[in-house]
This record gives C-alpha cells, sequence and structure tokens, in this order.
C-alpha cells in the first residue's frame, strides 16, 4: 500500500454495499473505509459471501479498503458494563470484525468513541482501555492495527494508549473531533 490514498467512507456515498468500489474509482478516489455493518443487517460483512463480493469489486477497479469501522457500537454504552448478554454482543463484533478484517486484508479497525461514548467521565478511561485490549488481542494475530477514535485530547489519548498496553493500538486522529466535541483546538491536540 502506498504511504498516502485519498479515500473516502462507505457511509458518505449513496450506495451501501460492493458498488461503493465503483463510484470511488469514478471519483479518482483510491481507497475506501468500510463498515462493518449494523446489528439490523447482522453484522454485513461477517457473511463471507458479502466479503468476498467487495473484494471482487476492489480487484475489478483497484480501489482497496483501508479500515474497516464499528460504527455499530453506537448502539451500545460501551463506558459501562451491561448485561452478560450486552457484554457477550460486544465480545462478538469485535470476533467478528477481527475475522472480516483479516479475511479481506483490511489493515485498521476503527473504534469510535463520540458522541454517547465520548470518553469523558471517571472510569471511562479504564473500561475504553480493557475493551480496546481485548480487541487488539483478537486481530493481532493478523496484524491488524485498532485505531481509537476518539475526542480525547493528546494527554488523554497517551493515557488510554498506556493503560491498553498493546503495540497493534494507534490514534485515529480525525482534525474535526477536537473542534466538533469542544475538547480543544486540533493544532494543540
Amino acid at each position: 500500500m502506498k504511504r498516502f490514498q485519498f479515500g473516502i467512507c462507505e457511509w458518505c456515498l449513496p450506495p451501501i454495499g460492493p458498488s461503493v468500489c465503483r463510484l470511488a474509482a469514478e471519483y479518482g478516489l483510491e481507497g475506501v473505509a468500510l463498515d462493518l455493518g449494523s446489528v439490523n443487517d447482522g453484522l454485513r460483512l461477517s457473511d463471507p459471501r458479502i466479503r468476498e463480493w467487495y473484494m471482487e469489486e476492489s480487484r475489478e477497479t483497484g480501489v482497496t479498503f483501508c479500515t474497516l469501522a464499528l460504527n455499530v457500537l453506537f448502539s451500545f454504552d460501551l463506558l459501562h458494563r451491561g448485561s452478560e448478554a450486552q457484554e457477550a454482543e460486544i465480545r462478538s463484533i469485535f470476533a467478528e470484525a477481527a475475522k472480516a478484517a483479516a479475511a479481506m486484508g483490511i489493515p485498521v479497525i476503527q473504534v469510535p468513541n463520540f458522541p454517547g461514548n465520548a470518553i469523558t467521565g471517571d472510569g471511562h478511561l479504564e473500561i475504553m482501555a480493557e475493551r480496546l485490549r481485548e480487541l487488539c488481542d483478537l486481530a493481532g494475530p493478523g496484524g491488524i492495527t485498532i485505531g481509537t477514535e476518539n475526542t480525547l485530547d493528546a494527554e488523554g489519548n497517551r493515557e488510554l494508549l498506556r493503560l491498553t498496553g498493546r503495540e497493534n493500538l494507534r490514534v485515529y486522529y480525525d482534525t474535526e473531533n477536537p473542534a466538533y466535541s469542544n475538547s480543544g483546538n486540533p493544532r494543540k491536540s
């Protein structure tokens, strides 16, 4: 993979599905960030047939998959322990994401932490570090990096990285997040 690619998030384009590769290629883009899917669609990329359909479109268009986003996590409270059933569902999502990313050769799994899951309160860093450790351990054998995308400032992200303590965890930094969440100035974060 080239050092820099120009791409787009799948969920920002009208066609959600494998045809996103063709539209991205028409726009002159080289990569697409995919979404694992929702609980309602059965985490669509956990289905090997759907994954193959995406990969076929990728091969035909030359558009690569740079990230697998876990937007499904917006449906869960990640900052507090839930019922056994909810915790099992989160672990299942992590396992499916690691499996899908490995099968599709996607190098990064993105974990979003906003707005309802913004790391802001007491104990939030510790519980997110536990969750991220679990996902890092699942994805690590496949050589997959976990990217935490959050509204923390630089010091908060350093502490999250330290608490997680995994080599395959990185900060997925979007300069809009600190401004959007009013947590700091992107130039100083």
